[in-house]
């Protein structure tokens, strides 16, 4: 496995990348677009190693997976649908 591919070729890749996108058809960054591409919540540019492991993958759409390049997203930039006021 080359640093370049981190084994983001062939047939076990390809079926788990089918998995993620089948089990989070929206994008977990926006959640408003269907999930297109699989991003890496921990880049792989720092953890290598974790390229084929579940946990660390999540569905997401191209513009927000392209924006997000390798940096660590700790909170998704989803809007919350409604919010409520507190009445102290």
């Amino acid at each position: 496995m080359t640093a370049t591919t981190h084994g983001r070729k062939g047939r076990p890749w390809r079926r788990l990348r089918e998995q993620v996108l089948r089990e989070e058809p929206v994008c977990y960054l926006c959640g408003r677009r269907p999930s297109t591409t699989v991003d890496h919540v921990l880049p792989l540019s720092l953890f290598p190693h974790l390229a084929h492991v579940r946990s660390n993958l999540r569905g997401a759409c191209r513009p927000c997976n392209g924006s997000k390049h390798n940096r660590l997203v700790t909170a998704p930039r989803r809007r919350p649908a409604a919010v409520t006021q507190l009445k102290w």
